[in-house]
Formats: C-alpha cells, structure tokens, sequence
C-alpha cells in the first residue's frame, strides 16, 4: 500500500498568539458582511456568534499569502524547539512534592531521559546501517532493516559491536 501524506504535523513547545488564523478563514469585503447578513434569520446567542463568524469570513484559498505565512511562523517556532539544547529538561524546571506519592528525583529522571534517548538512538542505527534521521536519502527502504551493513557515517575505525 503507498505511503499517503498526511498534512503537516509540527513538533512546537508554544502555541500560536491567534490560534483563528488556523481556521484558514479571512474576512470578507464589508460589501459580502451586509448582502449576507441581509438574508440570514436571527439564532439562539450560541450559533449566532459561530453564524456570525462564519457570515463575516470565508474560506482562505488554497496556497494563499496568508497559508505561507503560518507554514514560516511554524517551522520557526518548530526550530526554536530544536535549538533549544534544553528542550527535554522541563522536569528540572519542577520543584516541590517531595515526599508525594508519584514525586520522583528530577536529576534521576533526566539522567534517565537522556539514557533512553542515547540507546534508543544507537538502535536506531544499528537498525538501519546509517547514523541520523535521514535514511530515505541513505537509499534504505522498508525491509532493509537489520539486514544492512554500516554506511559511510559510521567512523570505519571503530570495531562494529555485535549486539546479539
């Protein structure tokens, strides 16, 4: 079965300051917001704040000014993320609950993250013969995992580990 896209899908650890720029709606000409506000019957407070939205706006088009503008903001904030060499150390930010059920040792839990993360990373490449993220370009595909020797980011001068 082929591969389907499935839209774009951001890893950020803020949230954008107008999340109604999502909708992918704009505001309609002033001339548009009176024809159609003309013919519409009057709704219960609820659904007359949502009809009112909706008879004020209309869909963004496809590939629009606007679409390119939120698609920048949102691999910027997704950078800033990966720039940030302490991204994965919110807990040691945490104080208090010691002596808590669930409290654990921040130090020991990050010791642990950062364990996790380094042999997860190592599997990784053991798994596909290839150091970093990017083994379509490595010309490895589905079914080639653990069948494949190690390429040319591995450092030749090291002695390959049998993990079996």
């Amino acid at each position: 079965q082929p591969i389907q896209d499935a839209g774009m899908i951001y890893d950020v650890t803020t949230s954008l300051e107008d999340l109604e720029i999502l909708y992918r709606r704009r505001p309609k000409s002033e001339n548009e917001i009176r024809d159609s506000s003309d013919s519409k019957p009057d709704n219960s407070s609820a659904n007359s704040s949502n009809s009112a939205y909706l008879d004020s706006t209309e869909p963004d088009t496809r590939n629009s000014t606007r679409f390119h503008d939120l698609k920048a903001t949102l691999e910027q904030i997704q950078q800033d993320k990966r720039d940030d060499k302490y991204r994965n150390s919110w807990q040691l930010r945490q104080n208090g609950g010691e002596g808590e059920p669930y409290y654990y040792d921040p130090d020991g839990f990050e010791k642990a993250l950062q364990m996790t993360i380094e042999v997860g990373t190592k599997i990784n490449e053991e798994k596909w013969g290839h150091k970093g993220c990017d083994i379509k370009k490595a010309g490895v595909k589905e079914g080639d995992q653990w069948k494949v020797e190690h390429d040319e980011t591995f450092d030749k001068r090291k002695v390959r580990r049998r993990w079996f």
